[in-house]
């Protein structure tokens, strides 16, 4: 259950951007450090859930901000609850696709991905990036991946459309950028004359 929740806050976060922004204008920022939660048993839970809730709010730089403490925190103290680490790294791993650094985020997926093979949160939002890198052939891999394991997720099903247009566009494009380059585009014929 928690990683559908987990798949439901993906696509929000990156799709839905702008209707989250509206309800931004009203909520306080929240502040909370690793050390402050660090002795009580539902660190990690909580730190989650904090990051989550702050990237719905549109505040993924606060969110990624949070997550980093957890992530090193389990890197140097060792165990954490199962998927922890993983959710961790995909929850910052959105934070920074919201925010337009896809590299960073496209490394923290494929890290989570590494530690859990089928994290599908991993993979769609990997497909998402990669979409929004214009490159397609990685985006289809990532969603054929996802897909095998939620076939019939309406919001990886309309990904699929997105991507397929954006397959298309590009095949146009490079049609229209090659007789351009023969010498078939309106400043072809300008061209000679100089």
């Amino acid at each position: 259950q928690h990683k559908r929740v987990a798949g439901q806050v993906g696509h929000r976060l990156i799709e839905r951007r702008d209707h989250h922004r509206a309800r931004v204008v009203d909520a306080a920022p929240v502040e909370l450090a690793a050390h402050d939660l660090v002795d009580e048993p539902l660190f990690h839970r909580q730190a989650l859930e904090l990051a989550r809730l702050l990237i719905e709010l549109d505040m993924p730089r606060m969110a990624a901000l949070q997550l980093t403490p957890l992530i090193n925190h389990t890197y140097k103290h060792g165990p954490v609850p199962p998927g922890a680490l993983s959710t961790a790294l995909v929850y910052r791993g959105v934070a920074h696709l919201v925010t337009r650094q896809y590299q960073r985020g496209i490394a923290d997926c494929r890290l989570a991905l590494r530690m859990s093979p089928r994290n599908t949160l991993a993979m769609q939002n990997l497909a998402v990036a990669y979409l929004k890198l214009r490159k397609l052939g990685h985006a289809t891999f990532w969603l054929q991946r996802v897909m095998t394991q939620r076939p019939h997720d309406a919001y990886l099903k309309a990904l699929k459309r997105r991507i397929r247009r954006a397959v298309v566009v590009d095949a146009v494009r490079s049609k229209l950028r090659i007789k351009w380059n023969q010498g078939l585009g309106p400043r072809a014929k300008g061209q000679g004359q100089r």
